[in-house]
């Protein structure tokens, strides 16, 4: 959450600085849509501390690694795209399905990816 307030107030910052930057002849109209896009970001804000501790598709935790932690950034294309660890968010409504932040080391991107959990040993052994 502290991430996301950071970004926010960041984001806030921006939109000042972006209104002070504009000619005269439009500083009525930048200050304008800069305190449109200030209330945006606080009722984001407002939203976001209403759902605090509670993680998109529940509350259950999930503790395993994708398959692949490690994987060619769809930017840069450099194999440094890597999985964030503690990331893991349920996205089915059956609590089956998975995405994991992956953030690139190389030029900064990060992308939610779908993940597949980790196969049980009953569903890798061979049946007799």
């Amino acid at each position: 959450m502290s991430d996301i307030t950071a970004r926010l107030q960041s984001l806030r910052a921006q939109v000042a600085e972006l209104a002070q930057m504009v000619g005269h002849e439009q500083a009525d109209t930048a200050q304008a849509l800069a305190g449109k896009l200030d209330e945006a970001l606080e009722q984001l804000a407002q939203e976001l501390s209403s759902r605090q501790g509670t993680p998109p598709g529940g509350n259950n935790k999930v503790t395993w690694a994708p398959r692949q932690e490690v994987m060619a950034c769809p930017r840069c294309s450099l194999r440094s795209f890597h999985f964030e660890k503690g990331s893991i968010r349920s996205t089915g409504d059956a609590g089956d399905e998975f995405e994991a932040l992956y953030r690139c080391r190389s030029c900064g991107f990060s992308q939610w990816q779908e993940v597949s959990p980790p196969r049980s040993r009953s569903q890798t052994r061979a049946s007799p």
